[in-house]
């Protein structure tokens, strides 16, 4: 034994690999993994903590039945200092005074992708609960879809990383468009702190060199994430979110005429994406609802609302004809209750609850 340590000191290659295992050490100390986070500590994902699926509670308790409801930053509930007053919480709070004992796990993320949604699905095949809910919109299926390594909002896309999913990943729509380096880049940032050490590098840099300079130094910007949570804890709870614009002006700014041919590519991700996914969760028994998710329709422009029409048609077409429950939101709650397009106010998220808490009652029947 001593004789091969000595031998594998003496060639270069062995001095190579031991200065890698030293840098891997002290990297794991500055840039550590943890797979069940806290959320005020967890490096990878600066800013929507509280969507990140690993955020469970644990073993699920006796006699309780576990939902997981899969969202986008509607979800998420950015504008809210109160993770308790979203429409998750909300829910766990009526199902607590109907003395019904029910887990909610919000596994919602701002920016959700198709792929995204993929891997959260085998996450949650993992997890075995008794009923999922997807809580989506027209925006959340990519074309063509594709992992997003450099997507800050979410790393959703490491669990492409993962061993255990590498099996599955051939019934994925973004399959064909992932080559052996991107789940390997995957792989390594999640079991090699000396990987994650150069995003953690970079993360450090570009907080002190102007932004203007980043895509000569990094190839893109890479302005620094606010962790958002941590600034809105900080906020007086007494003192309000700033009035947002008119909701009617901020469409016309920031939402123009969704394109038909927009809605084409969208609509052929779907129709790839929906027969895998139904597929896939009825395999695993996995009894779930497919929810279009509700939007401040009537501020939106006549053409995108007649596009957005279209989509939920067709793709209602689809979802009728498999083993999940349907339900369209779109035009469920007034503009009121909207911050933005999505995004809901507190009252917003108590009223989805109430709509939402009959229809998670009869799916868990």
């Amino acid at each position: 034994m001593a004789r091969a340590v000595r031998r594998i000191l003496q060639s270069p290659f062995g001095w190579l690999i031991l200065i890698i295992l030293i840098l891997e050490a002290f990297a794991a100390i500055k840039v550590p993994y943890a797979r069940q986070p806290k959320a005020s500590t967890v490096y990878r994902n600066p800013t929507p903590h509280r969507g990140w699926p690993e955020y469970i509670k644990g073993q699920k308790g006796p006699h309780r039945k576990l939902v997981i409801i899969i969202s986008n930053s509607q979800g998420i509930g950015w504008e809210s200092a109160r993770p308790e007053s979203l429409y998750t919480a909300e829910l766990e709070k009526e199902f607590a005074l109907l003395n019904i004992p029910v887990e909610i796990e919000n596994w919602s993320n701002g920016g959700i992708t198709t792929p995204d949604i993929e891997l959260l699905s085998f996450k949650a095949i993992q997890r075995k609960p008794d009923l999922l809910l997807f809580i989506l919109g027209y925006n959340n299926f990519d074309f063509p879809p594709q992992l997003y390594l450099d997507y800050s909002p979410s790393d959703i896309n490491l669990l492409a990383g993962e061993p255990s999913f590498w099996p599955y990943l051939k019934d994925t729509t973004f399959f064909k468009n992932t080559t052996f380096d991107d789940i390997m880049r995957r792989f390594l940032l999640i079991h090699s702190a000396l990987a994650r050490s150069r995003i953690a590098l970079y993360d450090a840099l570009a907080e002190h060199i102007p932004l203007e300079y980043h895509k000569y130094i990094f190839g893109h910007s890479r302005e620094p994430l606010i962790r958002l949570d941590e600034a809105l804890e900080r906020r007086p709870r007494s003192r309000p979110l700033p009035p947002p614009k008119h909701i009617l002006e901020l469409a016309n700014l920031a939402l123009p005429a969704l394109p038909v041919e927009n809605m084409r590519q969208r609509l052929e991700t779907f129709n790839i994406f929906y027969p895998m996914l139904n597929k896939r969760l009825s395999k695993n028994h996995i009894p779930f609802i497919w929810v279009w998710m509700p939007v401040a329709s009537e501020v939106f422009p006549r053409e995108s609302k007649r596009v957005m029409r279209v989509f939920e048609i067709e793709t209602g077409k689809l979802i009728h004809n498999s083993t999940a429950k349907y339900i369209d939101l779109t035009y469920a709650l007034p503009g009121k209750y909207f911050y933005m397009l999505n995004h809901l106010d507190e009252d917003g998220h108590k009223a989805l609850s109430k709509i939402l808490l009959p229809i998670i009652k009869d799916g868990l029947q």
